[in-house]
């Protein structure tokens, strides 16, 4: 009889990892567009400029990467930390449209937004703090003997 060997870590863990390395997709993507687009940007006169958002996007970027790396490295400080990372990015993308935004147009998608943020904050709480991904935290088998 073969068995099965046992899972490394919970699926919840693994689709939070994938979630926050998205979000650092997303931001290095967005850094990327803005250092090609940077001056042609300034010349409509933004009230943010596109220099300090492409340093945002890049700090963002990077700390997506160092989460993603300690939550497959097993570091429990992930567990509070991944949660709060994703408050900080919903909270500059509310900011930014709420003080910055110019357009009608662009502020209109901002309540699907935080509804996509709201669910990956809450799916991280759960996923990261549930009973079943504890033991892939503290070290301890999954099923005791």
């Amino acid at each position: 009889m073969v068995r099965k060997p046992a899972l490394t870590r919970p699926r919840s863990v693994t689709y939070t990892g994938y979630l926050v390395f998205i979000v650092g997709v997303i931001n290095g993507w967005r850094a990327w567009v803005l250092s090609q687009q940077g001056a042609y940007l300034t010349t409509f006169a933004p009230t943010l400029d596109p220099h300090a958002r492409l340093v945002l996007s890049l700090m963002i970027m990077v700390a997506a990467a160092w989460l993603a790396a300690a939550l497959w490295r097993k570091q429990p400080y992930t567990r509070q930390a991944i949660p709060l990372f994703l408050l900080l990015c919903a909270l500059y993308r509310l900011t930014l449209l709420a003080l910055w935004v110019q357009s009608p147009v662009a502020r209109q998608g901002w309540v699907g937004e935080m509804v996509l943020y709201a669910a990956a904050i809450l799916f991280a709480l759960w996923s990261l703090n549930r009973r079943a991904s504890q033991w892939y935290f503290t070290g301890q088998s999954a099923v005791s003997s």
